[in-house]
């Protein structure tokens, strides 16, 4: 049990770092020596979580899944505007303070270098924030609570992730990258017509 328990937490370990390497620098800058350097362990002693980079990215993007459809339970009971807040607020606190960029974009940009597996994982996992965005704001516009939302979300839920995606690429090459993502958020809130939910936190 004691070993066990010793690698689900070297593992986790492994996970959360290279989430951060992955966010700031990149799927392709992201090498073994580094996780194994930046947890304490030997590069071989990573091989035996991950035989290759694309089971690392693999393995990344089925947490990434697994942390969403977790948080998207946490928010259920909300009112839709404060749900909205909180998908907002989510999305900052993923960027480490404008330091990082999101793990779907960081991934997007090394498409070509991710094997069929990985990239499969990562369009379902794009996939779980579309669908999420989709229901958020049907039932917006269903409640009238989101007046500038019409008959078709879907291309809507699409813009509101690119622009959130995007916002996060660009703030952190900001002076001031809270300023900057709140800027935007603002205007999004005015395109979908909602003001900020009561549990705001952007």
């Amino acid at each position: 049990m004691g070993a066990s328990h010793e690698s689900r937490v070297t593992l986790q370990k492994l996970l959360s770092r290279a989430s951060a390497l992955l966010q700031n620098k990149g799927f392709n800058a992201l090498t073994f020596q580094e996780l194994a350097d930046a947890i304490g362990i030997r590069k071989a002693s990573v091989h035996h979580y991950f035989s290759t980079k694309q089971d690392l990215a693999t393995a990344l993007i089925k947490d990434y899944q697994d942390r969403f459809v977790l948080w998207s339970k946490d928010v259920e009971g909300l009112e839709v505007s404060e749900k909205l807040e909180a998908y907002f607020a989510m999305i900052w606190a993923i960027s480490a303070k404008g330091k990082n960029i999101c793990p779907g974009g960081a991934l997007s940009l090394d498409w070509k270098s991710l094997s069929e597996e990985a990239q499969g994982e990562l369009q379902k996992f794009l996939a779980l924030h579309q669908n999420f965005l989709k229901q958020l704001l049907e039932e917006g516009r269903r409640s009238k609570k989101f007046s500038g939302v019409g008959e078709s979300v879907d291309a809507l839920a699409s813009m509101l992730g690119a622009s959130l995606q995007g916002t996060l690429q660009l703030a952190r090459m900001s002076a001031d990258p809270k300023k900057h993502f709140d800027k935007i958020v603002a205007e999004l809130r005015g395109v979908l017509g909602v003001q900020a939910g009561k549990g705001s936190q952007t």
